[in-house]
């Protein structure tokens, strides 16, 4: 028997255009109209991006640019007249999506600070047919920052409370990196509020302790973007963290490091609009060539996989790509930008120095500054947010190199400790405590001053 369901009825197979009732119907259940039609076919469209969600922090005193997708999440067009509906503090867009149109932006103009909740809804529909609808509710303005860190260890309770609300939103999913850009969300899933969604809460450890600074400073609402890389392990032993800085690079930016133009030419090689994807393409038609002009004729003939090469195995256009750059940036960044932040922290991992202890170090800390400050100032109107690093004393890092082409604001701040502590050394704990504070009362200091 088939593993498949059927039903027979009067000897004639009944299928889905011959069953009487649409929607099927069964007894004594009401079904539920988000079940079928569009709403169901587009319930993940990622109609707003991560940062956009229940409880957000969103930037005060700059314009802010709210976006997200305007197709479905497969990437296929609406079959109709599609138009997405945007409303937020008083503002209400109309936009039509035109052929060709992947995305929908819409820049509100610089807000007072304010713990007031605010309701931001976006809904899409399809020749006047509700197909996805998304309200976000008490979402506050005040300062809101861009955190990335490598695994830490430290414990920073905060006992000196902000008088407002300070969250946080952080990266629930497993993965930290991937070699494909994660537009709209840090999981996999653009399902609304699945187990590994990015949701905002209450800050808490490292976010806590700069969000609470923060907002005893200002008095205003807090929001801490944190991205943590890193590979949860047992418990009990310590996250396993294998990026270095170029994983946190944008592909784009990869050829302004001359340490990182052989990591351009391998990823570009799969991105259309330059000559090493056109040199790809060319070895990519002459593989298939030489696959049916030579390999298959040999298979057929010798009843046997040519070279012992594994059965099944097909040519990729990405089968020459080897590099690991820019894949924390998909994961980690890039749905965040455009993006409008108060200020970006970068924290350095002992890994970025295991290879050449820090000699490449600062030139390609400046490219990765850049980057981020060219991506997130896009969202607010152009505006340069301070970016505050991390950088390895001499005796961590003897080669080290400081950046010296970041653009705009930037504050270098120096450990003499990695900022992992030996498990149970609470001395070694200590240390890492007291630079980690030492730097979020610099970052206030100078972004506040």
């Amino acid at each position: 028997l088939p593993a498949t369901p059927f039903i027979y009825y009067d000897n004639k197979l009944v299928t889905s255009k011959t069953w009487p009732d649409k929607p099927m119907k069964i007894d004594g259940v009401k079904p539920d109209p988000a079940s079928g039609g569009k709403l169901y076919e587009y319930r993940r469209m990622p109609i707003l991006s991560t940062q956009f969600r229940d409880n957000a922090v969103l930037q005060t005193g700059m314009p802010v640019t709210i976006w997200g997708s305007a197709i479905h999440d497969w990437g296929y067009e609406a079959k109709g007249k599609a138009v997405i509906k945007f409303s937020f503090a008083g503002i209400e867009k109309t936009i039509p999506v035109t052929p060709g149109m992947r995305e929908w932006q819409v820049t509100v103009p610089p807000m007072e600070a304010s713990a007031e909740p605010k309701t931001l809804k976006v809904t899409f529909t399809i020749d006047g047919e509700l197909a996805h609808e998304r309200i976000c509710t008490n979402v506050v303005i005040g300062d809101a920052w861009y955190v990335a860190a490598p695994p830490l260890t430290a414990s920073l309770a905060t006992k000196e409370k902000s008088p407002s609300v300070v969250r946080m939103l952080t990266r629930k999913a497993k993965r930290f990196s991937s070699p494909r850009e994660s537009r709209y969300s840090v999981c996999v899933s653009t399902t609304p509020k699945n187990r590994f969604a990015s949701l905002w809460a209450d800050a808490a450890g490292l976010a806590g302790a700069l969000g609470h600074r923060i907002g005893r400073r200002t008095g205003k609402p807090v929001g801490i973007v944190f991205m943590q890389s890193g590979m949860i392990q047992a418990k009990g032993k310590p996250a396993v963290n294998p990026i270095d800085v170029k994983s946190w690079i944008s592909v784009d930016y990869l050829d302004r490091a001359p340490s990182l133009m052989a990591d351009y030419r391998d990823l570009a090689a799969v991105r259309p609009g330059n000559p090493y994807y056109n040199a790809n393409v060319r070895r990519y038609i002459a593989a298939w060539k030489k696959y049916w002009q030579e390999y298959v004729p040999e298979m057929m003939a010798t009843k046997r996989v040519p070279d012992g090469a594994a059965w099944g195995g097909i040519l990729s256009l990405s089968s020459s790509v080897s590099s690991t750059a820019s894949q924390a940036y998909n994961v980690m960044v890039h749905s965040f930008a455009p993006g409008s932040f108060k200020g970006i922290v970068f924290l350095c991992s002992e890994k970025m120095f295991e290879k050449d202890q820090g000699a490449k170090y600062g030139p390609e800390l400046s490219v990765l500054a850049n980057c981020w400050k060219d991506h997130f100032a896009s969202g607010q109107g152009g505006e340069d947010p301070h970016f505050f690093y991390t950088i390895p004393s001499k005796a961590l890092a003897p080669k080290i190199t400081r950046p010296k082409k970041i653009k705009g604001k930037s504050t270098a701040y120096e450990i003499g400790h990695w900022l992992t502590a030996k498990r149970g050394d609470q001395k070694d704990l200590a240390v890492v405590n007291t630079q980690l504070l030492a730097l979020i009362d610099l970052a206030v200091k100078k972004a506040y001053e």
